[in-house]
This record gives structure tokens, sequence and C-alpha cells, in this order.
């Protein structure tokens, strides 16, 4: 069966599809299978190649993001799609297909591009219409990856970000609490070490990302790019009409039982906030504080009451403070930015491991005040 397979591929991968492909177009990740290129059944170690020629085999029959599009066919799909009154069957819809599938703009898509394979090759490396031959030509330059339209994955910042534009959402595809309601999974369980090591692995290792603290480096810059998005959003929601936004408050602080004696939440009190108000959903900063204070002292001790701050507006849904909601998000993406290219210089190592798992355990009461997902 495989063999028939990347025999057929071979056609998609001819000379006519290449050479009629005009620039920017997607062509679909059928046309990265070819036996020469990335559809081998095993892995090739041929010199001076960077890749292993099997990436689009352990896609295809092992990744989950292969499945995203039929996804959107199940059951749960279809209540969804009624339950938000999509009006159309959900693999339809440009609302979800902007996260399941590769979705190319309106007039982008090539004839040997097929909607129905999912999260494929352009999702995260570009649209190819105009690098795909050139990328394996002697002409190739890899300093100019945004000029031939190709996302450059080599940073660990960059492989997050394109994960998270998913994963955690952005201004134009994001699942709200109108989605969560209608039996969507929320999206605050992402994180991005975790999700990498759970992907097979269709890429090579460089020798520079075999050292023995990668992982500690793959949390830290997940962690801040993370928070990064998650405020970015909340300052566009805040600026925005549709406002309050459940999703940005904690899931618990309304969906919890309520008992005779007193939960620990009535037992803790409600700083920063109004009793029978929803907490803002801080979870992902009870990791930044740790993370911060072992990294940089200074943006430690000026993200600190810049997050209070961002808690205490936040009181009453946000309802009188939308404005200083957004400035004040914004503020802190800012410091995350340096806090972010800080970790990037800075190599991660034991000391470094230690010294953020005694923050963690050390914070550990606080951690957990800041609710379940923190915890």
């Amino acid at each position: 069966m495989v063999m028939v397979f990347f025999a057929f591929s071979d056609v998609l991968k001819s000379e006519e599809v290449e050479n009629s492909a005009p620039e920017n177009m997607f062509l679909g990740s059928g046309t990265c299978a070819s036996s020469v290129c990335h559809g081998t059944a095993d892995a090739r170690d041929v010199a001076g190649l960077k890749v292993n020629q099997n990436e689009f085999t352990i896609w295809f029959f092992n990744d989950s993001h292969r499945k995203a599009y039929d996804t959107l066919k199940k059951p749960i799909s279809k209540t969804i799609a009624r339950n938000i009154g999509l009006g159309k069957p959900a693999h339809e819809s440009q609302k979800c297909l902007s996260c399941h599938s590769t979705n190319p703009p309106s007039g982008l898509a090539s004839d040997s591009f097929d909607i129905t394979e999912g999260v494929g090759c352009e999702s995260c490396h570009g649209p190819s219409g105009n690098w795909q031959k050139l990328h394996t030509s002697k002409e190739w330059n890899e300093d100019k990856y945004a000029e031939y339209g190709m996302y450059d994955t080599d940073t660990y910042s960059n492989r997050a970000k394109k994960c998270i534009n998913c994963h955690v959402g952005n201004k134009s595809k994001f699942v709200d609490h109108e989605l969560i309601a209608a039996g969507h999974p929320d999206l605050n369980t992402f994180e991005f070490n975790t999700f990498i090591a759970n992907m097979p692995p269709h890429w090579r290792e460089s020798d520079d990302e075999k050292r023995e603290w990668q992982e500690t480096e793959l949390w830290m810059t997940g962690q801040v790019e993370t928070l990064k998005q998650n405020l970015t959003n909340l300052a566009d929601r805040a600026s925005g009409n549709k406002w309050p936004e459940f999703s940005e408050f904690n899931c618990f602080s309304c969906h919890h039982d309520l008992t005779d004696e007193g939960s620990w939440r009535q037992q803790y009190g409600y700083p920063y906030r109004t009793a029978g108000y929803p907490l803002w959903n801080s979870y992902r900063y009870a990791s930044i504080k740790p993370l911060s204070k072992a990294i940089s002292s200074d943006i430690h001790n000026s993200l600190t009451p810049e997050i209070n701050r961002l808690k205490r507006n936040m009181d009453k849904f946000g309802i009188y403070n939308k404005s200083q909601i957004a400035k004040t998000a914004n503020s802190i993406v800012n410091q995350l930015n340096s806090l972010s290219a800080k970790i990037e210089d800075k190599r991660a190592n034991d000391k470094i491991t230690k010294t953020l798992l005694l923050n963690i355990t050390s914070d550990a009461d606080s951690i957990s005040k800041d609710g379940i997902r923190a915890a």
C-alpha cells in the first residue's frame, strides 16, 4: 500500500506542478511526498542534507495534525456547529477550518492543494509556491527564509509562536466562552514543551539541540510566549465590543461545588476582587513568577506589580476598566519581550534548572491559589 501511495505522490511532484506554481501559492502536502524528497518509508542520512527525507511519511501516518480536518466531521463538531448557529457543517466553515486545516486565503490554493489533508506542511513552513523548487537547488539561501515565504522554525521562540497561533489563539482565530459552552475543548491546557515531546518528531535535531538542558529552554520559551499571546488576546478583547469575555476568567470560579462548611475559595477570601465575581484566569503567570525571578530580578520586580494591577482591573469582569486592562496587558507583553530575549541569550544549565525548581516549589502555596490550572 505504501509503495502505491508514494508512486502517486511522485506524480504530484511532477515538473508540471513545480513549474506552473505561481508565487505564494499553497501547493499542498502531497507535493512534498516524493520518495526523493520527504516521502521515504525510512529515515536516510545523506551527506549535506539536514533532513531525514521521511518527514511526510511520519506526518501522514503518525501525526494528529493530519487528522485535524477529520475531527470536523465527528458528531461533537456537528453539535458545536448547531449550538453556535453556524448555519453550515463545521468542515465547511472558515471559523473551524482556520485551525483544523491548512486554510489558504482566497485564490491562493493551487490545483494540487487538498484541504482535507488537515494541518499540513505549509501550516508551519509557509506557502511553498515560491520556494518548493528553489529549496532543493544550489541557489537556496537559508538567510532569506522570509523573502522566499518559508517560515523559520530554527529558534524555539519561532516554533512556539507557530504552535500558539492555533493552540492558544489570536485575534483572527480563537476559542471563546461561546465555543466552550457549545462543546469545544478550552485551550487552557497547552504547554509548548509537553506538546513537542508528544509529537512524533519529523525533524532532525542539530548537535546544538542535543545539549543536556534543552528541555529547560523549551519550557521557559513556551511559558513566556504563551503568556505573551494570552495577554495580547486579553488586550484585544478588552479593546473591543464583546466584553466581558468569560473565557478570560477562571472557569472554576463558577463551575464548582458550594458547600455548607465553606469552600477553600471562601476561606481564602477575595484579594484583588469582589466576592461573587469570577477570578481572572491568571494561571499562566503562576509559572512566569518563578521563571522571571531565575532569569532577571529586574524584570521580575517590574512584572509583579503590573500583574497585580491587571488582577485588580479584572475585578467585576473588568467592566469599569477596559482601557486600563488593555494598557496594562500590553505593558506586560513588552516586559515579556525583554524576558524572552534574555532567555534566548542565556543557555540553560543545571544551576538555572535547579533554581527554577526551587522557585516553583517554594512558591507552591501562592501558585495553588491561582487555581486548579496553575496547580
